[in-house]
């Protein structure tokens, strides 16, 4: 897929000094463990969003620069007089330090920093005349393209580029490749991957003791608490057979009207949270479903930031959990159709609830369903039982009430998963 930049006009005319550093020298640092720890989670989600940024068909750099000034990552030269440089001097080498323990995780890391360097040079307008020799794989291959400028292109031979970038995104004539400015980034770009790789394989912290309890703690503060049950490519299938009735009614809702209360996407998220959403993941589904190119503002400014929030982006310690049956239960009653929040056997009336079990399909008998009506509203969470006996007669619950919606899902795709495979 061919990415496609976005930029405000306003910016297309700003010119901006390069900021590139090499990362060759370790920065004289007194910091508690808990300081490095911070400042090394903080480096690695931004890591994660800028790859999510890249990862949308239209890259904004609007986002990006947003991005750069909340995790502190300077793009543009950094000023040293705020000490800009040196935080971004620690808070490389702090990461370097913890998440350099495999070789998986030294190549992973070698990608974040050279995608970091591309937007920079991306973000500063730089032309390859400015681009240090030492990003260069050669000074001959500088002074070749430089030299070779014809236009908006960079004209070489095609023998001295190929192994440098991907070759099937440029044009080739009798020879000669044309390279625009982003395809000299990207050479620079790999350059720097090669370097980075070389430095992280070479470091030696493996047997320092307070670096093996930094990433004992580092993976337990970035490790999901959640199973990873649902994804964005199965979570329709498996929500509509074994999500609860008060989840289901939700997702129902916002498939066909694409508006939620604020309490609903919130009952939504966490229950996705629960079974495995990622931020990402929840980034994805919502952008889906609520995005509209009529109000932008809508996404970006309301649902965004509820998710940075829940997923503790934002600086937010605190942990969430998916709402209980009893949370749901002792919710205010919704006052309008979009109010889908909150437990439908506690609030539905009987009429409504009848024909709402038989919408969803779960294949409930008539005498069961009427069981069901006779605990509500006084008995929600009995109710919820026999709904869930009802979808399996041959293997029912063993406890006496449903207490909560994550348990639900489980039991039901348990039973499910086993009749599927």
């Amino acid at each position: 897929m061919k990415r496609r930049f976005l930029f405000q006009h306003k910016e297309i005319e700003e010119t901006a000094s390069l900021y590139a550093p090499t990362y060759e020298t370790i920065p004289s640092m007194q910091l508690s463990f808990e300081e490095i720890l911070s400042i090394a989670e903080k480096r690695f989600q931004f890591h994660r969003l800028l790859e999510f940024e890249e990862s949308q068909e239209t890259v904004e750099f609007s986002k990006i620069r947003s991005l750069s000034l909340e995790y502190d990552i300077p793009l543009k030269e950094a000023s040293e007089t705020d000490g800009e440089q040196t935080k971004d001097q620690i808070s490389f080498f702090s990461l370097l330090m913890i998440y350099t323990e495999t070789e998986e995780q030294q190549t992973k890391l070698a990608d974040y920093e050279s995608r970091l360097f591309f937007y920079r040079l991306k973000l500063s307008y730089s032309s390859p005349k400015q681009i240090p020799d030492f990003f260069w794989p050669s000074k001959e291959l500088k002074d070749q393209i430089i030299n070779s400028q014809k236009d908006d292109y960079y004209c070489v031979p095609f023998e001295q580029i190929f192994d440098q970038i991907d070759v099937r995104t440029i044009d080739v004539e009798n020879g000669i490749a044309k390279l625009t400015t982003d395809h000299v980034y990207q050479i620079v770009q790999k350059n720097f991957n090669d370097f980075l790789v070389k430095k992280l394989h070479s470091a030696e912290f493996s047997n320092l003791d307070f670096i093996s309890y930094l990433r004992s703690e580092f993976k337990r503060v970035t490790k999901s608490e959640d199973d990873q049950i649902l994804t964005l490519d199965n979570y329709e299938e498996l929500c509509h057979r074994s999500a609860p009735p008060c989840i289901y009614r939700i997702l129902d809702s916002l498939k066909k009207s694409s508006q939620l209360s604020v309490k609903g996407r919130f009952e939504l998220c966490m229950f996705l949270k629960g079974l495995g959403f990622d931020y990402f993941s929840q980034y994805i589904f919502w952008k889906k479903h609520f995005f509209s190119p009529k109000n932008p503002d809508l996404f970006d400014k309301q649902i965004v930031p509820s998710l940075k929030y829940i997923y503790c982006i934002d600086g937010n310690k605190k942990k969430y959990q998916p709402h209980s049956c009893i949370a749901l239960i002792g919710q205010d009653n919704p006052e309008n159709p979009y109010q889908v929040q909150g437990c439908p056997f506690r609030y539905m009336m009987r009429a409504e609830l009848k024909m709402y079990i038989k919408k969803m399909g779960r294949k409930i008998k008539n005498e069961v369903i009427s069981k069901i009506c006779e605990q509500v509203p006084e008995h929600p969470q009995i109710a919820c039982k026999l709904f869930f006996d009802g979808m399996f007669e041959e293997d029912p619950l063993d406890y006496a009430g449903m207490s909560h919606p994550i348990q639900f899902f489980k039991e039901a795709e348990t039973r499910k998963s086993d009749h599927y495979y």
